[in-house]
């Protein structure tokens, strides 16, 4: 591996299926190694494209699905310069809770044309792994969220279905070059042994 090079690693799934806290171990497991890392997530509700999204996905603001996707990629694409000075402080991994592939099986679960969406991803940074952990619909709808009650994607049974399929059908040309999944009904240390395995195996770190 090029130590020098950034590696970016996108955990990637439905809603509730353990993605930040995974994102946080892999971080945590990493630097414990000895690895210069960075974690964050998309989208960042504390930029003023993340604040739009989070009144939408509430449903205290209303515009056009495309319009959303629109500001979806908007959210990504502001943070590409960041990703540049990353890798000039030398950071070796970058850890994300979401990235390109989120938006990809949302956005084709909601009947976006899939072609557009690689358009609007087209000068973002692909990651160069991308971990889904896959649970069911119908247990990403039992889970308690960390932001309290269920916004208009996590409340949606059939979008959660399509996506799910998304996720484990859409070809890696939409994403990473590599595509990983993991069974997220384990306990989180056995979603986590998987999740480290599979980084072990890719960056043979």
């Amino acid at each position: 591996m090029n130590s020098n090079k950034l590696k970016i690693i996108s955990i990637a799934g439905l809603d509730k299926s353990g993605k930040h806290t995974q994102t946080k171990l892999l971080a945590q497991r990493l630097r414990s190694k000895g690895y210069k890392v960075m974690q964050s997530e998309f989208h960042r509700y504390d930029t003023p494209t993340g604040e739009l999204i989070m009144k939408w996905l509430r449903k205290e603001w209303e515009v056009s699905a495309e319009t959303i996707e629109l500001i979806m990629a908007a959210d990504k694409q502001a943070q590409q310069d960041w990703f540049t000075e990353l890798e000039n402080e030398e950071y070796e991994f970058l850890i994300l809770d979401r990235y390109r592939l989120c938006q990809v099986a949302y956005g084709l679960a909601n009947g976006r044309d899939g072609r557009w969406i690689m358009e609007l991803q087209k000068y973002m940074r692909k990651p160069d792994l991308d971990i889904v952990i896959d649970i069911p619909a119908e247990e990403s709808m039992k889970r308690k969220g960390k932001y309290g009650e269920n916004d208009r994607y996590e409340s949606d049974l059939g979008l959660l279905t399509r996506v799910r399929s998304y996720y484990k059908n859409v070809s890696t040309n939409y994403a990473a070059p590599v595509k990983a999944t993991v069974d997220g009904l384990g306990s989180i240390e056995e979603v986590h042994k998987a999740i480290t395995k599979i980084v072990t195996e890719e960056f043979r770190q």
